[in-house]
């Protein structure tokens, strides 16, 4: 059941390429000895990271339903927030109890479990330089707000919402240089990362551009990262990348493509966008009348 959900979550291509295997703790899906070492030392494989939010939000029910005291269910959710440090002192109270049944009792339990938290603590500061390092790069040509498209281009810009309970609301607005106005929403109830909901709906923005027939388009998205993955064509094996790789195949049908950053201020159309629900729950697009 768990992975038939999990299976569903995945973004699908739209191109139908090979399935392929990715190793799923490093964020462009590649293995490396230092991501397998950190699983090893922590000893929790997968089921660390692959929490499912309706699990979450059951035990955050429970927790805040306990009927005790408000700082013991205060203490507990505080407990599940950084759970790292708990499971880390857990484990250093299992290895603390196994060195004394085995007579081999630690010289300091303060100093045991202190190693142990520092561990856990290197990993997030190595998870966190992994996952950032060269994604976060400047985006250059930054905008503050909005402005019009060169003659005969249309600007695409884009966003997705994260709505919680409903699914990811992909939004995508479509202007020419004297503004004139086209809007498309699309929504999926899946449960996807920001990053992944951002690509999908670039995608959708650009699939939209191609079926109303333009032919010069620029993509603008508030996603840095996004759009320096387009700017550099990367690659990888994570699911992300498909996403990235059917954007760049449809930018090559076009006569133009670029892509810029544009801030959030200069954003606001397509996130609003993204939070409509459309007519018939799956997909709209709005040429004339627009709420």
């Amino acid at each position: 059941m768990e992975d038939g959900v999990a299976i569903k979550q995945i973004p699908l291509s739209v191109r139908q390429p090979q399935d392929i295997i990715y190793w799923w703790p490093s964020k462009d899906g590649i293995y490396t000895t230092k991501t397998s070492y950190w699983l090893g030392r922590l000893n929790q494989g997968g089921r660390m990271f692959g929490r499912n939010n309706e699990e979450v939000s059951e035990v955050w029910r429970k927790i805040w339903n306990l009927g005790g005291p408000p700082k013991l269910s205060h203490l507990l959710w505080r407990a599940c927030i950084d759970i790292l440090i708990v499971m880390a002192l857990a484990w250093a109270s299992w290895a603390y109890r196994n060195s004394i049944v085995f007579n081999q009792p630690w010289p300091c339990a303060t100093v045991g479990a202190a190693g142990f938290v520092r561990m856990v603590t290197d990993y997030q500061g190595y998870v966190a330089k992994v996952t950032t390092q060269g994604w976060k790069a400047t985006v250059d040509g930054t905008r503050a707000d909005w402005a019009p498209p060169s003659s005969g281009v249309a600007r695409v810009n884009t966003d997705a919402a994260i709505l919680e309970g409903t699914g990811v609301g992909m939004g995508a607005v479509i202007r020419d240089e004297e503004g004139r106005l086209l809007m498309g929403v699309r929504r999926r109830e899946v449960d996807w990362d920001t990053e992944v909901a951002e690509a999908m709906a670039a995608r959708f923005g650009v699939e939209m551009a191609a079926k109303l027939g333009f032919e010069s388009v620029e993509l603008e998205s508030d996603s840095s990262n996004l759009i320096n993955k387009l700017k550099h064509e990367s690659t990888g094996l994570s699911p992300i990348f498909l996403v990235i790789e059917d954007i760049c195949h449809q930018a090559s049908t076009f006569n133009f493509f670029g892509c810029n950053h544009v801030r959030k201020c200069g954003n606001t159309v397509p996130h609003y966008v993204a939070r409509l629900r459309p007519e018939d729950g799956n997909e709209q697009i709005m040429c004339h009348s627009f709420p």
